[in-house]
């Protein structure tokens, strides 16, 4: 016979690994959607390329291309949408190290734009050209950084108590995950 804390512990754990695969299963989404463009026909990739144009320039010489077609994302964004899914499933793997990063996220985030807003800035000055591999890098920085604290808040919000205090969830929000999908 279960105790009540026994069950509550595995309602946590079906809520924690829930809310991760939300997650992750979201973020690949607008992954896939982003790249989808040169795949689909035109009524479809002006409705894909006119979506993605409110989060990304889309300059042409600045995004890759597939068969002439370009994606509805420049290289950086390509980066940072690529990076989140990554980061979602790298999430399982950090969470003994979720105190130290959790408490820093402002660093890691401030420091993981350096590299992004270097490479845009030393271009903008004419000191550096950025190319399209040193955007997808930065881009890329940033989007497994912003992606680990997206998969943390998500799964923070998923396995909160119904007073909406994500406290006690965000302390075993790791923990949780690990047991569910080690069974």
């Amino acid at each position: 016979m279960e105790t009540r804390s026994a069950k509550k512990l595995t309602g946590n754990v079906n809520k924690a690994v829930l809310a991760w695969a939300v997650a992750f299963g979201v973020t690949l989404f607008v992954l896939v959607l982003g790249v989808l463009p040169p795949f689909v026909d035109e009524p479809f990739r002006g409705f894909l390329m006119s979506g993605f144009s409110s989060f990304c320039h889309q300059i042409p010489t600045r995004s890759f291309h597939v068969d002439g077609v370009q994606l509805a994302l420049c290289h950086r964004c390509l980066g940072i949408y690529a990076g989140l899914p990554i980061a979602v499933v790298a999430f399982l793997g950090a969470r003994r190290w979720d105190g130290f990063l959790s408490s820093r996220a402002r660093y890691f985030i401030l420091a993981s734009l350096v590299p992004l807003g270097l490479d845009w800035l030393l271009d903008f000055l004419g000191i550096w050209s950025n190319t399209a591999l040193s955007r997808l890098f930065t881009g890329s920085l940033f989007g497994l950084t912003a992606g680990y604290y997206l998969a943390r808040g998500i799964v923070s919000i998923g396995t909160s108590p119904d007073t909406g205090s994500a406290s006690s969830a965000d302390r075993n929000q790791g923990d949780l995950l690990s047991t569910s999908l080690k069974s």
